[in-house]
């Protein structure tokens, strides 16, 4: 196995297609053996190992047959069953809070909308082609690649005889009946992947459809010569095709492959959060926790981890070297029973199990520190020396008294990811969307307009203009005006003729006549053909006047 030359990806692309995206980051081949290593450790735990686990480690099926061929002489090798079940959760796929999964079985009720009978007669029509067993997938498979042969013969050589011709088209005829019937009857492998992936934003028709079109193209790549069955090729492509149309198809704003799989793990750390806080996490606390490197680096979450102190100046978390010594001995009982492997032993289950948790999140294989922390397996670590060192982590850092700013500022960025994170998770909501039992009014009705003015505050300027008149009534009708064109007053229509036919130059007085502009001085002087002195002397007058105890009562009740 370690010689076996493998290139795989971080998390296979089966769904997304990346547009204008980061590529995923390729794991090294070291890498690659270790994690067939991990799988075959698996299945000799568990006995078996599903086709949906072999097929995540092979990206690019169509490019990698050989070496899906090589993991499954590996795990032939090492008595291990495979069994043709596969995992419910997509990694690639959204999880929606709070809708469950929806299993397709003989009682599931469709409704009364015509849908329902649409796929029961769907699923009528598609069981009555039998299944087929190893030999006749394989003499289908031979049929197919014989006619592809000869159209490719036919292709080439002109010059056939008839008898030739005759041959390469009743082969190809053979090979086009063969793709029909691979494809009929393995139309319930499809319906039973598409069921998984209900109420993720297409119906099953759509979802049933799409994989059908993977059906088909599993057809025509499937290759009978390495021994395995046509269903373990199939499913991967039906899965590609289910999920590509999920990912194009199902939400408004198309979410990229990588920001799907951050979603994905925040929301699962979330979760678990929450059942151990009894509340919602904070956004500081899900940067801490979700091990994701392009939120926070690891170094920087460690640290973080390691030494509250560090963004906490206030901490009074003190060393402790008994706690430091616990750990350090726990540490080391776990890599004498790592070391052993004993299968035979729980404990080295237990901490081989702890270990497959931890490595998908930490993209690196666990320490024995940190097994000893994750393990809860009171021999090796006292349950209460383990609560201590994880609430109180400082307690084994002698220097955790020293505040660091930058590692605070890099927490607050970490924590502004996920805040966008989870923006860019949200659906957006139709305007449209009809709301309430009746039905009759749509979300749009009741969202507030902000460039539109509120009707209590349009009536207090409508009331405050009124006064305003009414206090300006009260001069004479020049020193009106010309109140009116100092502060920017509402001028009518009557009172633009009065100054049209004051003025000698109208036109070019037009400008300062706008409603809102505050004219100085010399503008106004213009409009009455007066200087400026005038004017000033004019304005002096009149609030004198409005300065009047009896006017300015009437408008003091809008200062408020």
């Amino acid at each position: 196995m370690s010689d076996m030359p493998m290139e795989l990806v971080e998390d296979v692309e089966l769904e997304l297609p990346s547009v204008g995206v980061q590529a995923l980051e390729e794991i090294s081949a070291a890498e690659a053996v270790h994690s067939v290593e991990e799988l075959i450790a698996r299945g000799k735990q568990r006995g078996m190992i599903t086709q949906e686990e072999i097929l995540q480690l092979v990206p690019q099926i169509e490019e990698n047959v050989d070496k899906l061929g090589e993991i499954y002489e590996a795990l032939a090798s090492a008595g291990i069953m495979i069994e043709d079940g596969l995992v419910e959760e997509d990694a690639f796929t959204i999880e929606f809070e709070n809708e469950p999964m929806v299993v397709l079985d003989d009682g599931l009720d469709f409704g009364d909308n015509g849908v329902g009978d649409t796929v029961r007669m769907y699923l009528h029509e598609i069981g009555r082609v039998p299944l087929l067993s190893g030999d006749q997938e394989y003499r289908l498979a031979k049929q197919i690649e014989q006619g592809a042969k000869a159209q490719a013969k036919l292709k080439k050589q002109a010059d056939l005889s008839s008898v030739e011709r005759e041959a390469i088209e009743r082969a190809i005829l053979i090979a086009e009946d063969a793709r029909h019937h691979l494809a009929e009857a393995n139309l319930r492998l499809v319906v039973s992947v598409a069921k998984k992936y209900m109420n993720r934003g297409l119906s099953l028709m759509d979802l049933v459809q799409e994989g059908n079109m993977g059906l088909l193209r599993a057809v025509e790549k499937f290759d009978y010569r390495k021994g395995y069955k046509f269903s373990t090729y199939a499913t991967w492509w039906i899965r590609q095709a289910i999920t590509r149309a999920i990912a194009d198809q199902a939400r408004t704003i198309r979410i990229p492959v990588h920001m799907v799989e951050t979603i994905n793990r925040l929301t699962k750390v979330s979760r678990h959060l929450a059942q151990e806080l009894d509340r919602e996490p904070s956004m500081l606390e899900l940067a801490l926790e979700c091990r994701i490197t392009s939120i926070l680096p690891d170094n920087q979450r460690l640290q973080l981890q390691l030494n509250p102190a560090a963004i906490d100046p206030d901490c009074k978390e003190v060393y402790d070297p008994y706690l430091a010594l616990m750990l350090a001995q726990a540490s080391e009982k776990v890599a004498a029973i790592m070391e052993q492997a004993d299968e035979a032993n729980p404990l080295f289950l237990r901490i081989n199990e702890c270990r497959d948790l931890l490595k998908p999140q930490l993209r690196r294989n666990p320490t024995s520190q940190e097994l000893a922390l994750e393990c809860h397996v009171p021999e090796i670590l006292a349950e209460e020396l383990r609560i201590r060192l994880q609430c109180g982590p400082a307690a084994l850092v002698a220097t955790c008294k020293q505040h660091d700013p930058l590692l605070r500022q890099a927490l607050e960025r970490a924590a502004n990811k996920v805040r966008d994170i989870h923006k860019a998770a949200l659906e957006p909501v139709s305007l449209e969307t009809p709301v309430g039992q009746e039905e009759d009014s749509n979300l749009g009705d009741f969202i507030e307009d902000s460039k539109i003015e509120a009707p209590s505050d349009a009536a207090t300027n409508q009331m405050l203009k009124e006064a305003v008149e009414q206090v300006l009534d009260q001069l004479s009708e020049r020193e009106r005006l010309v109140i009116k064109l100092r502060y920017g007053l509402q001028i009518n229509e009557d009172e633009r003729r009065q100054l049209s036919a004051v003025s000698s130059k109208p036109r070019e007085n037009e400008l300062a006549l706008e409603n809102g502009r505050h004219n100085t001085l010399e503008d106004v002087g213009k409009i009455f053909d007066v200087t400026r002195e005038r004017i000033r002397q004019i304005e002096v007058k009149a609030l004198r006047k409005l300065r009047h105890p009896k006017l300015g009562k009437k408008l003091r009740d809008y200062l408020e």
